[in-house]
């Protein structure tokens, strides 16, 4: 009866964390309003690509979304191939979903400072290549410890839980 009595209040206390938690946790709405983008004119077309937050510093994770234009119109792409190059490594290559409702969009989490390069291939519905372009990337050191506090109340809260599963128990010895 007494390890049952145990588990039970250590899943209360860790539920009850675990639901605090979700109050600490970043939400977060990104629609490129900022303003903060990459615009490059190659031929006919504008590509522009937005991202946030605004500074690029390592262990943030960056929002880019990508939109084509034609004379001040949308172009409907069906798929874009991204790459992204820290010096002639390819850190990243991938095709970004373009979804029916919008922007394609690109999250990607930067691990060491320097400079990278951003490449986009936009595709029309057959698979072609509308436009190709790079843009220049310098992402910085993040020396701001923003973004970890959650990390440590996390961890505060398994310890609590975990050591009053194990106190409960030994008193019950005792």
């Amino acid at each position: 009866m007494s390890h049952a009595y145990d588990l039970i209040l250590g899943g209360l206390i860790l539920s009850t964390g675990a639901f605090l938690m979700s109050f600490t946790l970043p939400v977060g709405v990104f629609a490129h309003s900022s303003g903060v983008s990459f615009e490059q004119k190659v031929g006919a077309y504008l590509v522009d690509i937005g991202y946030d937050p605004e500074a690029l510093v390592t262990g943030a994770t960056q929002v880019f979304d990508f939109s084509l234009k034609k004379n001040g119109q949308a172009v409907e792409v069906a798929s874009i191939w991204t790459r992204i190059l820290w010096g002639e490594k390819t850190y990243l290559a991938t095709g970004v979903n373009v979804p029916d409702l919008g922007k394609p969009t690109l999250l990607f989490t930067f691990q060491n400072p320097g400079a990278y390069s951003l490449e986009a291939s936009f595709r029309s519905q057959s698979g072609g290549e509308l436009v190709k372009t790079s843009f220049p990337i310098s992402v910085v050191l993040d020396g701001t410890n923003e973004g970890r506090e959650p990390l440590l109340l996390y961890s505060l809260l398994l310890m609590v839980g975990v050591g009053s599963g194990y106190l409960a128990r030994h008193l019950r010895q005792v």
